[in-house]
């Protein structure tokens, strides 16, 4: 309901892609600037007790009137530098991979795509939003081979949304037919997997398939020194709401994180003042890798934006990732749209996988100052809570109506 509100539409979808920059005026030189500018939309704090929960939707279905809640509008600017385009192939799908400062991060998982060789199958290419070191940063790309981007904009908190939509409008240009979404904290096990993923996502392309994530694990204990297990079972305890000794006995290493995506009729982790009704939650958390219900390929609602493979064209047609919800269910969103427009939603779980961090897992590990972390800061937070009240807005009727995509 609220994407058909007269003027909703610039904030909801990514405009950038319009412009009239050509191919040879970026690729002219090796590193071209530009700035590109998108309106976007977050709650009125000062009117949050004004904002539908769970418990007043059945009222506002009757009245319809969910669109005339408060929201304040503003204009961003994104200062963009592309470098390295000399190391652009036309024959590698691009990877694009967003991150702010945690240089320790970056190597290490720069380390990972090298030594596996996803450099010689994907066109990596970092995008970095507003790191303190840009230097350090690009030297790390070019140590390992990466292309390095540099995205400055004011303001308080990382908008993954963007920072994926700008290095789309990079490939879209260069005429690009698929894109890879890859989290900084996300790591191949061997060499075979990521050329593994995108030859089943060309084979399912052919059958209607637009977009595939992957079953994702939890990393196995030694696959990575910034793990931190102690905090990560407090925190997924914290999360789950399980107690700690049964956490650490279920031993979530090397157990699946994400084996595909579905919905709770209530919400899965809060009581009924939560504003999303369908709560989306991962299917198959904790469950062993090779059980049946998840060592499988299959048509899903939605795959965690962690690991996504896209077929460029449609992402641009059905407007990108939401750059209003900056922080949180850009992803689920973005998968419901493509069902909404007749385009499958896979994921491919067959004897595959990836191990997938989770930031809570590493910040003790990195940084002194946790508000590099994009979780940690105060204006993170405000703006998730933005981010499920808008995601609200745009889905609950059509959950409530069962017409919700798939």
């Amino acid at each position: 309901m609220l994407r058909q509100k007269p003027g909703t539409a610039k904030y909801l979808s990514c405009n950038i892609f319009e412009d009239a920059i050509t191919k040879e005026e970026i690729l002219k030189n090796n590193t071209f600037t530009i700035k590109l500018s998108q309106d976007e939309i977050s709650i009125d704090k000062s009117q949050a007790s004004r904002y539908p929960f769970h418990k007043d939707y059945l009222k506002i279905l009757k009245t319809l009137e969910i669109s005339n809640y408060p929201f304040i509008g503003s204009s961003t600017e994104y200062n963009v530098t592309f470098t390295d385009l000399d190391k652009i192939d036309k024959e590698k799908i691009p990877l694009l991979l967003p991150i702010k400062d945690n240089q320790e991060l970056l190597e290490f998982t720069l380390s990972n795509l090298s030594s596996n060789k996803v450099m010689s199958v994907a066109n990596v290419t970092v995008l970095d939003d507003r790191s303190e070191d840009p230097d350090s940063m690009h030297e790390l790309c070019r140590k390992y081979g990466a292309i390095y981007t540099r995205i400055e904009y004011d303001t308080p908190y990382f908008n993954f949304s963007m920072l994926n939509n700008i290095g789309v409008y990079l490939y879209n240009k260069l005429n690009f037919s698929e894109v890879v979404f890859w989290n900084a904290d996300l790591w191949t096990p061997d060499a075979s997997t990521v050329p593994n993923l995108i030859d089943k996502y060309h084979r399912y392309r052919k059958s209607g398939t637009r977009l595939c994530g992957a079953k994702l694990l939890y990393p196995s204990h030694g696959f990575c020194d910034l793990l931190d297990p102690e905090r990560t079972y407090k925190e997924m305890s914290q999360d789950f709401r399980i107690d700690l000794d049964e956490i650490k006995a279920m031993e979530p290493f090397g157990k699946v994180q994400f084996g595909g995506g579905s919905f709770r009729v209530m919400p899965e982790y809060f009581d009924n003042s939560h504003p999303i009704c369908g709560s989306p939650y991962h299917f198959g958390r904790f469950l062993d890798k090779s059980e049946k219900a998840v060592n499988i390929d299959r048509e899903t609602r939605f795959v965690t934006g962690a690991f996504q493979i896209v077929d460029l064209p449609t992402f641009v047609e059905v407007g990108g990732f939401c750059p209003s919800l900056s922080c949180s269910m850009q992803d689920i969103d973005l998968c419901l749209r493509f069902w909404e427009t007749f385009n499958k939603v896979t994921l491919i779980g067959k004897d595959i996988h990836l191990y997938h961090g989770e930031s809570v897992i590493l910040s003790s590990k990195l940084e002194d100052d946790p508000s590099s972390l994009k979780h940690k800061s105060g204006a993170y937070k405000d703006k998730l809570i933005s981010d499920e009240v808008l995601y609200s807005m745009l889905w609950n009727f059509d959950f409530f109506s069962g017409r919700l995509p798939a």
